[in-house]
C-alpha cells in the first residue's frame, strides 16, 4: 500500500488532499503541527511526504514554522527512500511582478511571509542537491473552494450574498484556481516520473481576475446584486495589480489542465454550499 505523510492536514488545502488520498486508498500519517511525532516517520516509511503546514498570519512565528520546521522535516526524513517530497511554496514568494510569474523569476519578497516561504523553497532545493533527494516545491496561486476559511475573500462574498449584506470591493487581482484543479495538479506531479530534484512548479489557472469580477460572477450565480462600495486604492502591502501564473511547465511537463474557469468554479462552490445547507 502506498503511504503518505502530511503536515498541514487540518488546513484548507491539506483537508482536500487528505480527502483525495483517502479515496485513493492511501495509508496516511498525520504529522503533528509541532513535529513531535516526526521520529516515527522512519518506521512508517512514507512513499510520499507532503509538507503543507505553514504560518501565514503571525510574523513572529514564521521563522520557526516556515523555515526551521521545514529543515527539521527534511533532516528527519533524509534517510527514507521516498518517491517524492513535495514542499508547498507560495506565489507570494515572487513579490511584485509586471508579467506572468515564471518559476525562473528572481524572488523579490516584501513581507515576512513571502521571505520565509521563499527561504523554505531555497532550502528544499539545496537539500535536494546535497542529498540527491526527489524534493520539489509547488507554488499555489489563489486557491479557493471547499474548506476555505470564512474570513477569506471568496467565502466572505458568499456569506454576504447569503445574508444580503453590503461589502467593500477593493482593487487588486488574483489568479484564482479551484481547489479540485489544484489537487488534480498535485496528483499529476506526485505520480510523475518526470520530476527534477529541486524544481519548482506553479499551479494556477493562468488567468487573473479582479475582485470586482469575482463579485460580478457571483451576482450572476445568485441572480441579484449586493450593495457594494468600490474603492480606488490598494490597501494591503501584499496586493498588486498583476498576479498571474505562468503555468507552461505544469501544462507541458505534467499535463496539467484546469477544468474550471472562474464562473464554473464559483458555481461549483455555490452548489456545494446549497447542498450542505439543505
Amino acid at each position: 500500500m502506498n503511504k503518505i505523510a502530511i503536515t498541514g492536514h487540518s488546513g484548507f488545502i491539506g483537508k482536500n488532499l487528505v480527502d483525495r488520498f483517502n479515496i485513493l486508498g492511501f495509508n496516511i500519517f498525520y504529522i503533528n503541527r509541532d513535529l513531535s511525532n516526526i521520529d516515527e516517520l522512519t518506521e512508517f516509511r512514507p512513499t510520499y511526504i507532503l509538507h503543507f503546514g505553514a504560518e501565514i498570519y503571525d510574523d513572529t512565528k514564521m521563522i520557526d514554522a516556515n523555515i526551521i520546521a521545514t529543515y527539521k522535516l527534511l533532516e528527519a526524513t533524509k534517510h527514507i527512500d521516498y518517491k517524492m517530497f513535495i514542499n508547498c511554496g507560495s506565489s507570494s514568494e515572487y513579490g511584485r511582478k509586471d508579467k506572468a510569474m515564471s518559476e525562473h523569476d528572481i524572488l523579490e519578497p516584501q513581507t515576512m511571509y513571502e521571505a520565509t516561504k521563499g527561504s523554505a523553497t531555497l532550502l528544499c532545493r539545496s537539500f535536494a542537491f546535497i542529498h540527491h533527494k526527489p524534493i520539489i516545491t509547488i507554488r499555489p496561486f489563489s486557491v479557493y473552494g471547499r474548506y476555505e476559511k470564512s474570513h477569506r475573500f471568496i467565502p466572505t462574498l458568499f456569506n454576504k450574498f447569503d445574508t444580503h449584506g453590503t461589502i467593500d470591493i477593493y482593487p487588486g487581482v488574483h489568479d484564482f484556481i479551484h481547489i479540485d484543479d489544484f489537487v488534480d495538479g498535485v496528483m499529476s506531479i506526485c505520480f510523475s516520473e518526470n520530476i527534477e530534484p529541486g524544481e519548482v512548479i506553479n499551479l494556477g489557472s493562468g488567468i487573473q481576475y479582479t475582485n470586482l469580477e469575482v463579485y460580478e460572477n457571483l451576482s450572476i450565480i445568485y441572480k441579484y446584486e449586493l450593495n457594494i462600495k468600490l474603492h480606488a486604492n490598494l490597501i494591503r502591502n501584499f496586493d498588486s495589480n498583476n498576479w498571474i501564473a505562468d503555468i507552461t511547465k505544469a501544462t507541458q511537463k505534467f499535463n496539467f489542465q484546469p477544468k474550471y474557469n472562474l464562473f464554473t468554479g464559483l458555481k461549483q462552490c455555490y452548489e456545494e454550499r446549497t447542498n450542505t445547507n439543505n
